[in-house]
């Protein structure tokens, strides 16, 4: 199945708030497999658009964030 998603610039997402990266997760989270829960975890910890950019597998799957590993990979 190939998922059309529109992809900021790293410029971009580097000015992001945690409101933004949740916002953009949001309005994408039928395509990326993500449910209100997995982009609450990433707002209630704050991750910003640099933050978001520097996530891994590794460190979605780990504490503090948590998420199953379907929506992770």
């Amino acid at each position: 199945m190939l998922i059309n998603i529109t992809l900021p610039s790293v410029e971009e997402v580097n000015e992001w708030w945690p409101t933004d990266v949740a916002t953009f997760l949001g309005s994408n989270k039928k395509k990326l497999f993500l449910e209100d829960d997995d982009i609450k975890t990433l707002k209630d910890n704050r991750v910003s658009g640099p933050a978001f950019l520097k996530l891994t597998l590794e460190k979605l799957l780990a504490s503090p964030y948590e998420l199953p590993g379907g929506p992770a990979e």
